[in-house]
């Protein structure tokens, strides 16, 4: 006993979430292969409902492993387990005022350094009065947005916009956090990452280049990817001709931009279909070299790798006709690429376009249609995931001489946002929680020298790959117990190839929300449940359960701890002013998997 309550005194607020179900199932589980006469369980627990989501409403998981299995052992063990009583002590007590921070989120036109960004936070009041916080903004551990104050409504939310930008580029650890204190300070940290200035390798692929620049086809186009001349843009162009693209080493490039080129030879069509099956991304433009059966016909003999839909003649406005142009009249907002793009819609709607390629998606069911003109809202701008890659297709020109798209203000972000979408890397900010793994997909050459990880603590940790076929397909990190940034290097993969993840606490926890009395007894069904709500006093309860001696000790362990842990975890809304510094107690993973990946 006096083990248990040094190991309860020292314990701290952990940050992983509270998983109440999964530990009741297991000590049930655990108390069926003891030979105690009289077994129950005490739940010592500040009763918060999120603890308990776990538990399926309206019937008793224990019960249903029983029904799930044909040993009839184990469903007898099963059915048993689901008959011992529970008691929960109740050791809730009115929380002091806390806001916590729920999320952030990176939003930037094109992630290059100097140019702003905005983080959007988002706070949360657990409170029944108002409250007024200041937001700070860290970056690679510098402070680099004024302090915003945010007053949050009672028992609501809020959203502070706060307005920064990088220095330099690279990958940038950030932090926002709440000044001051509250209730509880470990929701008062929210970290994020952000790469900055990737360096994405794209490849201009054009039938010739003229002696006065403005006539070729991609003039407009290398200058969007490169409006600002300086040596660390984010974006690298070379220019090719189709000629030379038969012998270029296709993997030197993320994105292949195809500007009004005939039709590809079958050697290199096939060169490039592999490129996109590889990861790779090609991006057709169209113009007056482009003819729509050709087109078709290399995409046949690729096995319809090549395009996102099938072409027809190219259209133009009626002579005496009504119309002499088309405008553009709807982005697809979904797209990460295009979603920052829709507001005003005077940014696209401007656009007009004087001839196009119509595109007949009918026979390309997974065809995505980004942007449709007005009239009979034909696609203009289409993209197809092939294998690892994708292929995408503007349905006009890069050039004046079919539409005014070149000389309008969307058209620099627009190629900006797409590139670096189509490379795999847009302003993508990994995050996970706090106890949940993380898995990170190994391509090419991210597993050839082996992976360090470099946790929060800042140790530098080696790990065995496991392969498959000879190869590692993928890592996967489980020690995520503490929360801040996790740093994976690819050694021998390439100066500089790393990949990182912000881990925080749940936004979930924040929420003091108690779970009630008749909501606990549905979701655990038929169980027994004995409801102890004063842990000061627990002689009523074990009068109530007394059966026998034989477990006594175990029950006044089980009373003792109790008393320690109501200060423990009802501190988490309530700590002692001098507890400012959260630590953390190892303890399981949440049930909840990780999406997170690379690109």
């Amino acid at each position: 006993v006096r083990q248990l309550l040094a190991q309860a005194l020292q314990a701290g607020v952990t940050y992983e979430g509270g998983d109440v179900g999964s530990l009741l199932e297991e000590a049930r589980r655990q108390l069926v292969e003891t030979d105690a006469v009289n077994k129950q369980v005490f739940v010592i627990t500040d009763n918060q409902a999120v603890a308990w989501e776990t538990l399926k409403e309206g019937e008793n998981r224990t019960r249903d492993n029983a029904e799930e299995t044909d040993d009839p052992e184990e469903r007898k063990r099963a059915a048993e387990a689901a008959e011992i009583p529970v008691i929960v002590v109740d050791c809730n007590r009115a929380p002091k005022p806390n806001v916590a921070l729920a999320d952030v989120e990176i939003k930037t036109t094109i992630p290059v350094a100097g140019v702003p960004m905005k983080a959007v936070v988002q706070l949360r009041n657990a409170s029944s009065v108002e409250q007024s916080r200041v937001i700070e903004l860290y970056l690679n551990g510098e402070k680099v947005a004024a302090d915003t104050e945010v007053k949050v409504p009672p028992s609501d939310t809020a959203v502070a916009e706060i307005v920064f930008a990088p220095s330099r580029g690279g990958l940038q650890e950030g932090e926002v956090r709440l000044a001051g204190k509250d209730g509880c300070p470990a929701d008062d940290r929210l970290f994020f990452t952000i790469e900055v200035d990737p360096a994405v390798p794209v490849g201009i692929v054009v039938t010739q280049r003229h002696e006065i620049p403005y006539l070729d086809d991609s003039f407009y186009l290398e200058r969007a990817l490169k409006p600002i001349n300086k040596p660390n843009w984010a974006i690298r162009t070379s220019v090719l001709t189709v000629d030379e693209l038969a012998t270029e080493p296709l993997v030197n490039y993320k994105v292949l931009y195809m500007v009004n080129v005939p039709a590809l030879v079958p050697e290199t069509a096939a060169r490039v279909a592999s490129f996109v099956e590889q990861g790779g991304a090609v991006f057709w433009i169209m113009g007056d070299e482009v003819d729509a059966d050709a087109y078709n016909d290399m995409n046949e003999q690729a096995g319809r790798r090549l395009l996102p839909a099938k072409l027809n003649p190219v259209r133009m406005p009626e002579l005496g006709g009504e119309r002499d142009s088309w405008s553009v009249s709807w982005l697809n907002q979904e797209h990460p690429a295009l979603g920052y793009l829709v507001d005003p819609p005077s940014l696209y709607q401007s656009v007009l376009v004087y001839k196009y390629v119509p595109c007949d998606t009918e026979e390309y069911a997974d065809a995505v249609v980004l942007a449709r003109l007005d009239g009979e809202g034909d696609p203009v701008l289409l993209q197809r995931q092939v294998g690892r890659g994708s292929v995408t297709l503007l349905a006009t020109s890069a050039h004046v001489g079919w539409t005014n798209l070149p000389l309008r203000p969307i058209f620099v972000p627009l190629a900006a946002r797409l590139t670096f979408d189509l490379a795999g890397v847009a302003p993508a900010q990994h995050q996970s929680i706090a106890g949940t793994p993380l898995v990170v997909q190994l391509e090419g050459a991210m597993s050839a020298g082996g992976i360090e990880v470099l946790p929060p603590s800042g140790a530098v940790i080696r790990p065995e790959l496991e392969s498959e076929d000879g190869l590692p397909r993928e890592f996967r990190y489980e020690d995520t117990h503490d929360v801040g940034i996790y740093r994976f290097r690819f050694v021998g993969a390439g100066q500089g190839t790393q990949i990182a993840y912000a881990v925080n606490t749940d936004p979930d926890e924040s929420d003091p929300t108690k779970q009630p009395r008749e909501e606990l007894e549905k979701r655990l069904g038929e169980t027994p449940v004995v409801f102890a709500e004063n842990p000061e006093n627990m002689a009523a309860t074990f009068e109530m359960l007394r059966k026998g001696r034989s477990l006594a000790e175990l029950f006044l362990a089980a009373v003792l701890i109790g008393l320690v842990f109501e200060t423990f975890i009802s501190n988490w809304f309530s700590p002692k002013e001098k507890d400012q510094q959260a630590r953390y107690i190892p303890g399981r993973p949440r049930a909840r998997p990780s999406p997170a990946t690379s690109g």
